[in-house]
Formats: structure tokens, C-alpha cells, sequence
């Protein structure tokens, strides 16, 4: 089997790179210099907060918006309000976004242990979901726990194979720019 990146593929990791040096780095670097986002960035989030919020007060699909709350922060990097939101649905119920989604939350926090809990979660409410199962596999890897990452992954595999090449991919990606940093 042949692991290598197509070129459609290293046009598509060019194109990340490209746009987290030029747009989120510069936010990254101003973030923790100041302690705050820029001011365009939090009337952006705040005017998004306030439309889920609205979505929130009338009532409808109070999980699904109150996952998507927390989603709105993660992208902006505010994980502890991310968080708060994603505890707020799984406190109600079993919801698997918010499941997995707290799993990220807590891999990013490099939490592997919870990461792993709110993963194996999401894949006890939907035994099915590829994503779950990566998320194990993924978490089990940081862990060096080998032999479950095949597990969880063949069972991925075996679910959506294309997802779970694509997500191979991203991982062999992830793992070149961790040596790249600690060389």
C-alpha cells in the first residue's frame, strides 16, 4: 500500500499551511502578546455568538445551536468557552458532535486521558461512527498504545474507507511537521 501524498493531496496540505502561516499565525502571535483577539476578529465571533444565542432564546434545536456555540469558539481557538458549551449539550444527552467535539477539545489540550473518555463516549452512543473510532485511534497513538490504534482504525477502515485515508494522510502530515519542529 502506498502511504505517499498524490499531488491533488500536497496541493490541498500547501494550501492549509499556506493560510494557517499567513491568517492564523499573525492571530496566534497577536492573541498572546495582548491577551485578546483583535477587534474585528471578536466583533466577527460576538456577531456569530449573538445569532446562535438568538437561535438559542427562541427555542429551536437548542442542543445542535448550543453545539455549534461551542464550535464557533473552538474555531477561534476560545476551547475553555468551546468547552463550557460542549459540557452544557452532553449534560443533556448523549449527543456524539459534542462528544467528539470535546474529545478535540481535550486531545488539542493535550488531555489524552479525557480526549479519550468523551471519543470512547461518542463511539458507546454510536458504535458506527468513523470518526469516533479515528478519534480513539488517534489519542491511543499519542499514547503509544499501538495495538488499540489498529483496532479502532481497521474498525474505521472498514466503516469509510475514503475518510479513513484521508484522515491517514492528514495524521502522516501532522507527524512530518512534529519532526520538522523538534529537529
Amino acid at each position: 500500500m502506498d502511504f505517499g501524498l498524490t499531488e491533488e493531496q500536497n496541493m490541498v496540505v500547501e494550501t492549509v499551511r499556506a493560510f494557517v502561516e499567513n491568517e492564523l499565525s499573525p492571530l496566534e502571535a497577536e492573541l498572546e502578546r495582548t491577551g485578546e483577539l483583535p477587534r474585528e476578529i471578536a466583533r466577527e465571533i460576538q456577531d456569530k455568538v449573538q445569532s446562535l444565542t438568538d437561535g438559542l432564546a427562541s427555542g429551536k434545536e437548542g442542543i445542535r445551536v448550543t453545539n455549534k456555540l461551542g464550535v464557533l469558539y473552538a474555531r477561534y481557538g476560545l476551547y475553555d468557552k468551546a468547552e463550557e458549551q460542549f459540557l452544557k449539550v452532553v449534560s443533556e444527552r448523549e449527543y456524539v458532535p459534542a462528544l467528539i467535539n470535546l474529545g478535540n477539545i481535550f486531545f488539542l489540550k493535550e488531555d489524552m486521558r479525557e480526549s479519550l473518555k468523551f471519543y470512547e463516549r461518542a463511539n458507546q452512543a454510536a458504535p458506527k461512527n468513523p470518526t469516533a473510532l479515528l478519534g480513539i485511534a488517534r489519542v491511543n497513538y499519542e499514547m503509544e498504545n499501538y495495538g488499540a490504534v489498529n483496532v479502532a482504525y481497521n474498525s474505521a477502515e472498514d466503516i469509510n474507507p475514503e475518510m479513513a485515508a484521508k484522515l491517514m494522510t492528514l495524521a502522516k502530515e501532522s507527524l512530518l511537521m512534529k519532526r520538522k519542529v523538534l529537529e
